[in-house]
């Protein structure tokens, strides 16, 4: 009885540990982007589309 409960146990932690690797590597559907959005996004980082900290806090009326 006392080897069966260790044995149990032991896939608990097994499939504990499956568990907290999924949570923490794993995303929401919507949280992707596709690659138009990742093109999109690159191009935002152009120089020309940035503006300094102190002009986003003015146009954000900051």
């Amino acid at each position: 009885m006392v080897v069966e409960f260790k044995s149990l146990l032991t896939k608990m932690d097994s499939m504990k540990k499956e568990l907290d690797c999924i949570k923490e590597n794993m995303v929401q559907r919507d949280e992707i982007m596709t690659l138009n959005e990742f093109e999109a996004y690159k191009e935002s980082l152009d120089k020309d589309n940035l503006i300094s900290f102190a002009d986003a806090k003015k146009q954000l009326g900051f």
